[in-house]
């Protein structure tokens, strides 16, 4: 009796354990980093955080006058990293905006060093730094 109610808690350990892994394991986020490659230096030295949160909140503006549902908001010391989060967000976009050269252009002269995109499953880290 004591040897099948070993057995029994063990499998229940074991079933335990792989569960929590399992569910750990599709509910991290996991980052996948980009690089830009544009030849022209970024000019955004000049531009005031203000401008960031303004040039942010018009991106949003833009993506809900499309019926596109995103949240756009800024982050960092001086607001150099630009958010780009919700269900609009899914790989083949990333991969579109991150090879459109104007738009990564535009971002880079208003000084923003980070485009993070996010599903809330996936996130896209786009260096514009280079």
């Amino acid at each position: 009796m004591k040897t099948s109610c070993a057995w029994v808690l063990l499998l229940i350990i074991a079933a335990s354990s792989w569960g929590l892994w399992n569910y750990l394991s599709n509910k991290t986020a996991h980052v996948k980093y980009l690089q830009v490659s544009i030849n022209s230096p970024a000019k955004g030295q000049r531009v005031l955080p203000e401008q960031r949160i303004k040039f942010a909140m018009g991106l949003e503006k833009m993506f809900h006058d499309k019926n596109m549902d995103a949240k756009v908001t800024t982050h960092g010391d001086m607001q150099t990293i630009i958010t780009i989060s919700g269900p609009v967000v899914i790989e083949s976009i990333v991969h579109k905006m991150k090879d459109n050269i104007d738009f990564m252009q535009e971002i880079r002269e208003m000084g923003f060093k980070h485009l993070i995109m996010s599903d809330g499953k996936g996130t896209w880290d786009i260096d514009l730094k280079n």
